[in-house]
């Protein structure tokens, strides 16, 4: 069996897949009628099984006769044909990435129905399917749909592409304020929002908590924290008492929204002075007009960033590769590195070079073409986030100067351009 038709099969059986088996013409033979649970495909194209009578025969597709078990679910179904939304569809980490969807459907169980369906994500449900169908016949290639219960206040928008479970979900907590922005039949009209989609979990991966404060930022210091939770903040670190997990498994955090944006982060730094655990949540600005917690908010006018006593640093040597280093955040420490005083060349918004200000007076060794120019002696790349001190560098970072400055340059000295001198306070 070949690679690619092995890989289809793993995709068709993913692992959890519930089966039926009809008959298995085997000595050893499964009784006909007998559940049982994919464990795994392997490489050549058994479907590894635990029955539900403690047996662990495979199947062979093609040979033994079995079909897929699909939870039959009453529902109902509201057409929504514009509604556009922005969706984060990996957990944050350093950077938030949203991606433009539209909602093709809402889905409404029973509430027993839709907390079973939160429990088993991995079945094979039969609205799903029929959505799938439908919406396949009008050329969409993925297709996301609004599933909630009939009374349940939270719901969770799914995507599905080819099977009848869930590809992709996000988790929503109040549905109905989502419901608001709805349009049906106007695709013109499109409304957004953001979320987090987790991918391919077999339930719902929430967590209870208590926020303890709301801490609201300007725009622009918003979008920074949001692009850099990884960085430090002197918020998080004036307030870092109230973020922790206590005993009873109950999470207490930090809400960040902005003034100017509709949703917010939680943030738990557990100690630290950065976000170390973070979830993003919809529509904030509702949930605390809904539940009068404007005493909590406390404006920040000044993010004032928490300086690393530790970074993480680049070295560039002549004839070495480059290597990570992590080294105090002193002056000092750079000047030892460089051998001298320092210069700083910008390279981007999150990354600076530092070399020696006076290397090619003193005949330092040649080591990296930089544009029109060399660099002379060891050099180092250090992290910016808009601050007056340096910061790590990210691992993104890390990779692209590493393939920038990895080849070593066979370099001599008359390839360094000769230095032009100017003297100042004569005409």
């Amino acid at each position: 069996m070949t690679q690619k038709e092995t890989e289809k099969l793993r995709k068709k059986y993913p692992v959890g897949t519930r089966i039926e088996l009809k008959h298995m013409e085997d000595m050893q033979a499964v009784p006909d009628g007998t559940l049982g649970t994919v464990l795994h495909v392997d490489d050549a194209g058994t479907i590894h099984m635990l029955w539900d009578n403690g047996r662990g025969l495979g199947l062979i597709e093609g040979e033994d006769e079995f079909h897929i078990m699909e939870t039959y679910m009453e529902y109902d179904k509201e057409k929504v044909t514009a509604h556009s939304m922005n969706f984060k569809l990996s957990s944050a980490k350093e950077r938030l990435s949203l991606n433009n969807i539209v909602i093709d459907n809402v889905i409404t169980l029973s509430d027993e129905d839709y907390h079973y369906f939160k429990e088993h994500l991995n079945e094979n449900y039969n609205f799903i399917r029929d959505n799938r169908e439908i919406l396949s016949q009008n050329g969409h290639s993925i297709q996301y749909l609004l599933i909630k219960g009939s009374k349940d206040p939270d719901a969770m928008i799914i995507q599905i592409d080819g099977r009848n479970t869930v590809e992709n979900y996000c988790y929503i907590p109040y549905v109905e304020d989502l419901q608001k922005h709805f349009r049906y039949g106007i695709r013109e009209e499109q409304q957004y929002t953001d979320a987090v989609f987790s991918c391919k979990d077999t339930e719902i991966n929430s967590q209870r908590c208590r926020i303890e404060k709301i801490i609201e930022l300007n725009h622009d210091d918003f979008n920074h924290f949001a692009g850099h939770l990884l960085s430090e903040y002197g918020f998080l670190k004036e307030n870092r008492e109230l973020m922790y997990k206590d005993s009873d498994d109950l999470r207490h955090c930090l809400l960040v929204i902005g003034n100017a944006h509709e949703h917010g982060i939680l943030v738990d730094s557990s100690g630290a002075s950065y976000a170390r655990y973070t979830a993003f949540m919809p529509n904030t600005k509702a949930f605390i007009k809904q539940n009068q917690l404007a005493n909590l908010i406390e404006d920040i006018y000044d993010l004032h960033h928490v300086k690393e006593e530790k970074i993480k640093v680049l070295v560039v040597e002549p004839q070495k590769k480059p290597r990570v280093e992590v080294i105090e955040n002193t002056l000092d420490a750079k000047r030892e590195i460089v051998q001298g005083e320092i210069e700083l060349v910008e390279l981007s918004d999150t990354a600076d070079l530092i070399c020696n200000e006076e290397g090619k007076y003193i005949g330092l060794e040649a080591n990296r073409r930089f544009g029109n120019d060399v660099l002379v002696g060891t050099f180092l790349i250090v992290g910016s986030d808009g601050s007056e001190d340096f910061c790590s560098l990210s691992e993104e970072d890390i990779a692209l100067y590493m393939e920038r400055f990895g080849q070593i340059e066979d370099l001599k000295q008359e390839d360094i351009p000769e230095i032009c001198y100017k003297i100042y306070g004569f005409e």
